[in-house]
């Protein structure tokens, strides 16, 4: 059964934020929907007949240069929120768990061998187990043709192990 408007169309639900977060990131697992902004993320809740909002999340450090929730990623009880400029650019992703209706940080994950602006936290998913980090700012890198700095990126793959994610 899927709601329907009278005129045979699925309903339109907003998701209301704060008047000038901007929307960064999006991401929806089939009851939660994550939208990342500037400086914040919001979780709702939805079902075929409500969008509520969850909860608002604000970086840890308060500083707009960290660009907290630029990426986003949730999957059941666990949340990633991506931090691509923490740290001169280095960049970190924090992890929430959701313990009965809130979301708690429970983990800062850094890149292993983090330098400033690798941008770890850009992008980033998480799936049955597995959590990918990606800094596209990475080494290796190389001299370009004109003597620019060339960065390949890396991709960091994270397992659960008790209640840490740890590198694999």
């Amino acid at each position: 059964f899927r709601p329907t408007t009278s005129s045979g169309t699925p309903p339109v639900r907003k998701l209301k934020m704060d008047a000038r977060d901007l929307i960064n990131a999006l991401e929806y697992d089939g009851q939660t929907a994550v939208v990342g902004t500037s400086g914040a993320v919001y979780v709702f809740t939805i079902n075929q007949h409500t969008a509520a909002r969850q909860q608002k999340i604000t970086s840890p450090s308060g500083l707009a240069s960290d660009a907290f929730g630029s990426a986003v990623a949730v999957f059941g009880d666990t949340l990633i929120v991506g931090a691509p400029g923490y740290n001169e650019g280095q960049g970190a992703a924090y992890i929430y768990r959701l313990r009965d209706t809130h979301w708690v940080r429970t983990q800062t994950v850094l890149a292993p061998d983090g330098e400033a602006l690798d941008g770890f936290g850009t992008a980033l998913t998480v799936r049955h187990g597995l959590m990918v980090i990606g800094a596209p700012g990475a080494d290796p890198a190389y001299e370009g043709e004109f003597g620019e700095v060339i960065r390949m990126g890396a991709a960091f793959v994270f397992a659960p192990h008790a209640d840490r994610w740890i590198q694999t």
